[in-house]
């Protein structure tokens, strides 16, 4: 038994959190291992530090209310040590408004350190299971043919029934980034992964977001298919927004606007991971169905020396059932991919 407790029942969960340990962190045996969670997703993490212990990986488990009220500010010295010290490590919580500076925290030593970091965001054990039996290696082929497409692809347009009709302009010779769960060290992914990432040069249009809002938003409104938020965009940048539920709408609004770039479109997104067949209300996992979506403040981690600039927030749209054009090419009809990219 871990510090976490028992861990749950259930084969699925543990071939899960198999997958994650063994897999996409690549864990072996004598390695240091660390786990920080919040009350809500304390069973999943129970899973994945029994597959650890099964892997040989010392593993130490910090609960974040255990350590204090939340929003926690900054993670206490203890778990920056043991984070220090450790080739491999776990973050999964709900986000809670107020807490992203901590959550960086955690991610700027994960990087400086080159660990391999797993970054699990509100989601609940049948989401993680669901992301996870995925074949990646089908996953990771669906995104080689989208970058082998997107290099030669000045224009990408999206647009669905319920609204959303914007042009992204993409600069020649445009750095792209592939979220395919395998995590290299010095570097994290979200899990479960599957998505295709670029910086946008400029856009243009509006993008409704029918189906969830990232960071805190998501834990606070959860599906907004009833109220979404339309989003319009010029120059790259965010004019306006609206939405029945108003004060969604004035609360998102305040927060891109609250630093330097925040109002910026740093993000196209399109989900790859086809273990998902329906939207969540969850960012993290809306993500990643295939589909597409946006995000305005910081570009991708990967992508932001490239750009050339950062921003300290970041929010991710998601829609529904979009389609999807390269140029004149349509890749996606309905949110399912062109037969050529699902060979």
């Amino acid at each position: 038994m871990s510090a976490l407790g028992e861990a749950p029942a259930g084969e699925a969960l543990r071939a899960a959190a198999r997958n994650a340990v063994r897999v996409c962190l690549a864990g072996r045996a004598g390695e240091k291992g660390v786990i920080v969670c919040d009350e809500a997703s304390r069973p999943g993490c129970a899973a994945i530090a029994a597959e650890m212990a099964a892997a040989g990986i010392d593993v130490a488990a910090f609960v974040i209310e255990e350590l204090g009220p939340r929003p926690v500010k900054r993670f206490p010295p203890e778990v920056i040590a043991r984070l220090e010290e450790s080739a491999l490590s776990v973050f999964w919580a709900v986000p809670v408004k107020g807490e992203l500076r901590a959550r960086t925290q955690l991610l700027d030593v994960a990087v400086e350190r080159k660990l391999r970091h797993a970054h699990v965001l509100g989601i609940g054990t049948e989401h993680f299971v669901a992301g996870l039996a995925v074949d990646y290696r089908v996953m990771q082929g669906i995104q080689r043919r989208l970058v082998e497409m997107l290099r030669r692809t000045r224009r990408v347009r999206v647009a669905s029934r319920a609204g959303t009709r914007l042009a992204v302009e993409l600069d020649e010779g445009a750095a792209f980034a592939g979220a395919s769960g395998i995590i290299a060290p010095g570097r994290w992914e979200n899990l479960p992964s599957g998505q295709v990432m670029c910086v946008p040069a400029g856009a243009r249009g509006t993008f409704v977001a029918d189906r969830s809002v990232g960071e805190w938003f998501g834990a606070a409104y959860g599906d907004i298919s009833a109220t979404p938020l339309v989003v319009e965009i010029e120059e790259g940048r965010l004019v306006d927004a609206r939405s029945e539920n108003r004060v969604l709408a004035r609360e998102f609004l305040l927060y891109v606007r609250s630093s330097p770039n925040g109002d910026r479109l740093g993000e196209l997104g399109i989900g790859t991971n086809i273990g998902f067949t329906s939207f969540t209300g969850l960012s993290s996992v809306d993500e990643l169905v295939p589909g597409c979506h946006v995000a305005f403040g910081s570009p991708p981690s990967a992508l932001s020396a490239a750009v050339g600039w950062e921003a300290a927030t970041k929010v991710p749209l998601v829609s529904g059932p979009c389609d999807l054009f390269f140029d004149a090419a349509q890749v996606m009809s309905a949110g399912t991919f062109a037969p050529a990219l699902r060979r």
